[in-house]
């Protein structure tokens, strides 16, 4: 962490715990480690949706059936937050 790096070059005492929750959550845009604290807020069954994978993914051509439609193919894709808000990036903030 630069900020307690700094502190320490100055000869003061750091508490890296009080350090942390100085620092503001960045986010992250995609659920990759479902165990951070980050998500516990969203991974109730309340905010489960499912997603055509039809509507993401290009489907094989061998599984259209008959007038050339592709049936939907579906899995558990996102977390729905009603009302959230949130910046794109912390760095590009402009708050």
């Amino acid at each position: 962490m630069k900020r307690a790096d700094k502190l320490r070059a100055k000869g003061k005492d750091v508490d890296f715990e009080e350090l942390l929750k100085m620092e503001p959550d960045g986010g992250t845009t995609n659920v990759r480690n479902t165990s951070s604290k980050h998500w516990t807020r969203w991974l109730g069954v309340e905010h489960r949706c499912l997603v055509p994978v039809t509507r993401f993914a290009v489907p094989d051509p061998a599984s259209k059936v008959e007038g050339g439609r592709t049936p939907n193919a579906w899995r558990s894709g996102c977390l729905y937050t009603e009302n959230f808000r949130s910046r794109r990036r912390l760095r590009c903030s402009v708050d």
